[in-house]
């Protein structure tokens, strides 16, 4: 049997449809079911009523059918006796499960044309307390009846009737007859009060209007049951038995986290029926966090499919590791436990300071005041190992806390640094749940879904007729059935679907052996001259906590490989698979080499869909470059901005090995065009640098915007289209920085020439070490001078230096590139030293002296403005001790080009 590949995956297609279909089905009974509707003046109406046009059959009970469109209009109708007479439906309780009704013959008289009795459906229906039977008497041929006893019969005319006797008596009860013969009688159930009211045909009339009261018998009992436990009662026709809807078996999200199910909820996406008592989520933190221990909440970072493990990370330590307040772990033993693959890592704090900083050392500038010293190290699984090699005793340190790591992020810290160790913090640690698991594990065997009775405070399991206390009976459910079938089809198909593409896939290999006759391809086939840029570094960053911004919503590692690999997608971008990406560069053929860095190679590649892309491929799959791989990933993957670079996708962090996907950039980079391989064929002019540097500006104020420092702001990091747009590149160093704090302290990274002196100097990160390195940036830019040079004069090695000295010299001829720096262009020097004053403020020593990023960049299209508005003028000469600063205050030291007593950048 032949079958195209077309066609077997268009089946796979049809089935997994069915299942959707089936799922989405189920789900929608639930929301319609919760819906109530109006028929006719009534509202609100619920189970066990039904119209099949507003609210379905199965939202319903059989015989209980409104006509809610009669030529009445305003009063609906129902049938509640055994011949299916139609009775108006005056009022409905459900509290006390009653309706009133009247017969439609009754209406509006108090002599009706047609005499009956009314015979009640009773498998239905029941009268209350409040009905009597009423006996009418009619045609009856004497006015004046001689009576039992006085007021026990009350005769009224019918004159508008054709009786042969007009006058009609009534009586309460049956079994009262009239001393004189009446041709017709009939028994009508009225309200008890009505015995009150009756005097004549009007008073009959109006009792015959307020009809009498019925109470429904519809599965009460379960219906009960089902409403209890947060379901909607309903009736499955094809089986004929009562059923409860429910929503427990669609899983849901919660901040980053997916597929989420019992026992968690968080009482509005999933209400608390779904789940089981302690296992709230508060979704509105990203990602989400749950209690743990009382008065601690922790970060839910994923769960395992099909296991009560659930991955949680510290709160606290998800900001740093120097937290404000010190404690060790803790958990609630009655609903969470360790698992075996957790480890620990000891946390030191207040220890004595060592005079060489080691890898596994740090220091914390915001502990408190208990923890003495600011110097402290950690150590994993209860290692002897200490910084610079000496065994310093623990007891010489104030503090320790133990944190849980899983043993796969713990295994790599003796070896790594304090980046590792925040991957490993933030990566989080296992607990199995306590949540009645075998008890659930049962329902779920027979066809129910896990929940939770919060009015008998008591687990329930969710079977398709009504909830049971522990499953369903009767052994696997039609549903169950009916998903192993379909499921199975599935797994058959694609198999057939895997089978078919086997053979083609041999049939093009050895098509393609048999065509090498024809001579070796060219690797380097259409491959640019150019490169994007010569390093794309990786360094893990997560060391802030979520802000209001970015970081309120930054995902957390995957909790599992399923949630990663086998997705097709991650954050928002693609996950590709290995050969795609190794046949995209030719199997990462030297040829295709872009740049070489610290962390990785950069490939030149073309993707099946004809995209070029710029991929990066790690040298090791360690727990750092782990670290650094997810850091680029999570803040490219929720940032888009027209000056940075786009991540089409990644490999999955499973892979044998680290591959991200960028857009190419094919014009080079800054450093490139400055001082690199095209600075001697393409020179920038004045305006391109200018935009470039505006460009730059605007990205970086929109990444501390999202509360983001790129922390590797340098000309190399900086790419170029060939239209010279810029394209902001490598955030593997990031990190993102809370909103709620001035600096967090780290160990110093970045490039030599462009790190902050103060992050170098005090471990002090802050927005403000972008600000400088872009002053350094600047600086390039009005010199085309390279940030480090060795072979220049000592104290001119660091261009950020020799920038701000000749600034302050007001020797711009020694700074500024002679291709810029033309004496008779008068437009071109002012906009130069606009520029070198803008460099100069952010190349400040002290982070308070320097400006904000934002207000760099208006500095800057300050600067622009000007540029554009003064090339349609005149240009105008300007001497040396003219004033050019533009910005608006110069905290000290002041460049002389300034005026400092009434200007400011703030």
């Amino acid at each position: 049997m032949k079958l195209s590949f077309q066609s077997s995956f268009f089946l796979m297609i049809i089935i997994f449809l069915l299942i959707l279909l089936h799922v989405s089905v189920e789900a929608n009974k639930y929301k319609e079911c919760k819906s109530l509707i109006q028929c006719g003046g009534l509202s609100d109406i619920g189970y066990p009523f039904f119209d099949e046009k507003t609210r379905p059959d199965y939202c319903g009970y059989p015989g209980f059918k409104l006509d809610c469109d009669n030529e009445y209009g305003g009063i609906p109708e129902i049938s509640v006796t055994q011949s299916l007479e139609k009775h108006r439906l005056l009022n409905i309780n459900t509290s006390s499960r009653t309706i009133s009704v009247t017969p439609k013959e009754l209406w509006n008289t108090s002599c009706p044309e047609n005499l009956f009795n009314t015979t009640l459906n009773y498998t239905l229906y029941k009268y209350t307390d409040e009905v009597a039977n009423f006996t009418f008497y009619y045609d009856c041929p004497t006015p004046s009846p001689v009576m039992s006893s006085p007021g026990s019969a009350i005769p009224y005319d019918c004159l508008n009737i054709n009786y042969s006797f007009p006058v009609v008596y009534f009586k309460i009860g049956v079994k009262y007859i009239p001393q004189i013969t009446c041709q017709s009688n009939i028994i009508v159930p009225l309200f008890h009060q009505s015995r009150d009211i009756l005097k004549d045909s009007d008073s009959v009339k109006s009792a015959f209007e307020k009809g009498f009261e019925l109470e429904w018998i519809a599965d009460n009992e379960k219906c009960d049951d089902c409403q209890k436990s947060g379901g909607e009662c309903g009736y499955d026709f094809s089986q004929r038995n009562f059923t409860c809807y429910h929503d427990c078996n669609k899983p849901f999200k919660c901040g980053t986290v997916s597929n989420l199910s019992y026992p968690f909820y968080d009482g509005h996406i999933r209400p608390d029926y779904c789940g089981y008592p302690g296992f709230q989520l508060d979704c509105s933190s990203s990602p989400p966090d749950i209690s743990v221990a009382p008065s601690e909440r922790y970060y839910v970072i994923g769960v395992k499919p099909d296991q009560p493990i659930v991955t949680v990370a510290r709160k606290d330590y998800w900001a740093g590791y120097c937290p404000g307040n010190l404690h060790n772990t803790s958990i609630n033993c009655d609903l969470f436990s360790y698992v075996d693959l957790d480890d620990n890592v000891t946390i030191y704090y207040g220890c004595p300071d060592v005079s060489t900083p080691m890898t596994n050392s740090f220091r914390c500038a915001n502990l408190s005041s208990d923890a003495r010293s600011p110097f402290g190290y950690f150590v994993a699984n209860d290692s002897e190992y200490s910084p610079s090699g000496k065994n310093i005793p623990r007891d010489a340190c104030n503090r320790s806390i133990t944190v849980p790591v899983t043993n796969y992020e713990s295994s790599a810290l003796r070896i790594v640094d304090t980046i590792s160790l925040m991957a490993a913090l933030r990566y989080g640690f296992e607990l199995e749940w306590k949540a009645e698991n075998d008890v659930c594990n049962k329902c779920r065997k027979s066809g129910g879904e896990c929940g939770y009775n919060t009015t008998m405070s008591r687990f329930t399991c969710f079977c398709p007729d009504q909830p049971y206390a522990s499953k369903c009976p009767g052994g696997t459910k039609p549903a169950v059935i009916i998903g192993v079938s379909v499921g199975g089809a599935l797994v058959a198909a694609a198999l057939l679907c895997c089978s078919i593409f086997a053979v083609r896939r041999r049939r093009q290999s050895l098509a393609q052996a048999q065509s090498k006759d024809l001579g070796p391809s060219n690797p380097s086939n259409g491959l640019p001259t150019t490169a994007t840029s010569n390093e794309y570094r990786y360094s893990q960053g997560y060391t802030t906590s979520p802000s209001t911004n970015l970081s309120q919503s930054l995902p957390s590692y995957p909790s599992s490989k399923s949630e990663f690999e086998n997705s097709a997608d991650y954050l928002g971008v693609k996950v590709f698979g290995y050969n795609e990406l190794e046949e995209a560069t030719e199997h990462f053929h030297e040829s295709r080499e872009l740049g070489d860095g610290g962390f990785g190679t950069v490939y030149y590649g073309k993707l099946n869909d004809g995209r070029l892309v710029a991929v990066k491929r790690l040298y090791e799959n360690s727990c750092r470059h782990m670290g650094q791989f997810m850091n680029e990933i999570h803040i490219l993957a929720r940032l888009r901005h027209k000056n940075l670079v786009a991540l089409y996708g990644c490999t999955s962090r499973r892979s044998r090995e680290l591959l991200l996907v960028y857009e190419y950039v094919s014009n080079g980079t800054v450093a490139d065009h400055l001082h690199g391989k095209l600075a001697q064929s393409n020179v920038l002019s004045w305006s391109t640098r200018l935009s470039i540097a505006v460009e730059t500006a605007e990205a970086l104020s929109f990444l501390h915007e999202n509360d983001v420092i790129h922390r590797d702001v340098k000309t190399t990091n900086i790419l170029l289209e060939d239209s010279f747009k810029v394209k902001v590149a490598d955030f593997g160093l990031s990190r993102l920085f809370p909103d709620n704090v001035t600096h967090v302290s780290t160990a110093p990274q970045g490039t030599p020439g462009y790190v902050d002196p103060e992050y170098y100097q005090c471990y002090q990160l802050s927005e403000k070490s972008d600000v400088y390195s872009f002053g350094v940036v600047l600086a390039e830019l009005i010199s085309s001078k390279v940030a480090v040079d060795i072979t220049r004069h000592r104290h001119d090695i660091n261009l950020a230096n020799m920038a701000v000295d000749r600034i302050q010299k007001h020797a711009f001829n020694e700074l500024v590139d002679p291709k810029l720096w033309c004496e008779k262009d008068h437009l071109a020097q002012k906009m130069v030293k606009l520029v070198a004053e803008v460099a100069f403020q952010c190349l400040q020593q002290e982070k308070e002296a320097r400006p904000s990023m934002k207000e760099v960049l208006e500095s800057l299209k300050g600067i622009q403005k000007e540029l554009e508005n003064s090339q349609k003028q005149v240009v105008v000469d300007i001497h040396e001790n003219d004033d050019v600063g533009l910005l608006k205050n110069v905290p000290p030291p002041v460049s002389p080009e300034t005026e400092p007593s009434n200007k400011s950048i703030r």
